[in-house]
């Protein structure tokens, strides 16, 4: 094999480049000697006030496939994809949950995934994407909480 494909799918902002290189343009990974080069150490933050972290952005929205309890993919300020974390949103101030849902990349939240056991029922993928718009809409302050007949509305819908 001459090439390797490299997974950038956690990275957003590489998903334009090409992931297939050649193996002479790859080197093996070598960390970083801290006694030759302090320079380029790299520490992570600390957290802002106690136990919080200031959060860059959040990436993707899910509801936890056996409890349903919605989940969001944050990336804290100054840390990489793979610290990225999946945390409740009452751990999420509600200005940073609003500009998701405002003009946050939906993208990873509407994709298809994958599902595990198929003997359980699943939800269809219409009944997935009324879930993401009910969630969206309480965060947005447009659902009221009423069902009717199986349908939810938003405030001032009836």
């Amino acid at each position: 094999m001459d090439s390797y494909k490299l997974d950038f799918s956690e990275v957003p902002e590489l998903s334009q480049i090409n992931p297939v290189f050649h193996c002479t343009l790859l080197k093996p990974y070598q960390p970083n000697d801290r006694h030759q080069f302090p320079a380029r150490e790299f520490e992570k933050p600390a957290p802002v006030v106690g136990d919080f972290w200031e959060v860059e952005k959040i990436m993707e929205f899910r509801q936890e496939p056996k409890t349903h309890k919605p989940r969001y993919k944050i990336r804290r300020k100054g840390y990489g994809p793979k610290d990225d974390s999946w945390t409740h949103p009452d751990d999420i101030s509600k200005e940073i949950l609003q500009e998701f849902w405002r003009s946050g990349n939906m993208a990873a939240t509407y994709k298809k995934r994958p599902v595990g056991n198929f003997n359980k029922r699943r939800n269809t993928r219409q009944s997935t994407l009324s879930m993401i718009a009910q969630d969206r809409d309480k965060i947005m302050g447009l659902y009221d909480g009423k069902v009717i007949r199986g349908k939810a509305f938003r405030k001032g819908a009836m």
